[in-house]
């Protein structure tokens, strides 16, 4: 991760950083893992082309590869993942706006509604 905020975050706090390069904490109802891997609040809201796979089950999309994150898309199987730093319960991460995020994708990326634009 670089040693420096992007200017884009000048005068912000940083509240999660997260370089994958531990074990992976990413799970359905363990409130103890980092990220939830469906929508909160219930994981049923699912939405775009692919169904999102639970980490538990056979279809795990997600892997960590070279210090980073992948969450893997299946068009053969319709499915892929999701993480979210807010739990099932309501519990985790949270910010208000003023907020700035910044992650790196690596593409292609199936059309969905809420998806950044020019990814």
């Amino acid at each position: 991760m670089p040693k420096d905020a992007p200017p884009a975050a000048k005068d912000m706090s940083l509240v999660l950083a997260d370089d994958f390069t531990g074990p992976l904490s990413i799970g359905g109802d363990n409130s103890k893992a980092t990220y939830y891997d469906h929508k909160p609040p219930h994981g049923w809201q699912d939405f775009s082309l692919h169904r999102f796979a639970d980490r538990d089950s056979k279809e795990n999309p997600f892997a960590q590869v070279d210090g980073y994150l992948r969450i893997r898309a299946s068009d053969k199987l319709h499915r892929s993942g999701l993480i979210s730093s807010v739990k099932s319960d309501g519990s985790g991460v949270k910010v208000t706006l003023p907020c700035y995020f910044e992650c790196r994708f690596i593409g292609p990326m199936p059309s969905a509604p809420g998806r950044p634009s020019g990814c």
